[in-house]
């Protein structure tokens, strides 16, 4: 029973196009946006502190992190993995 509530979450994140990055959440970008326009004016006084920190804070916005999570090697699935869950699929389906 546990597999088949991981397959159903897994489908209804790929379906909302979820898929572990959440730098491509429009919610999650809006939240960065607003706890750096909040953070940086009443955390750091200095202005290379506020500098440092504004920089920071845009990265995480910006396309770095997204491209980093959709595009890198996270390590590897052995192939008895993969040929289990596809039978366990086959096997619902059919």
């Amino acid at each position: 029973m546990p597999l088949t509530l991981a397959l159903l979450l897994l489908l209804d994140l790929s379906a909302r196009r979820g898929w572990g990055c959440l730098q491509c959440d429009h919610s999650v970008r809006e939240a960065l946006s607003q706890l750096r326009v909040a953070l940086i004016p009443d955390r750091f006084h200095q202005k290379q502190l506020q500098a440092r920190a504004r920089a920071l804070l845009l990265g995480m916005e910006g396309p770095f992190f997204r491209d980093y999570a959709l595009n890198a090697f996270v390590g590897r699935v052995g192939i008895e993995h993969l040929d289990f869950v596809a039978s366990f699929i086959k096997n619902q389906t059919t």
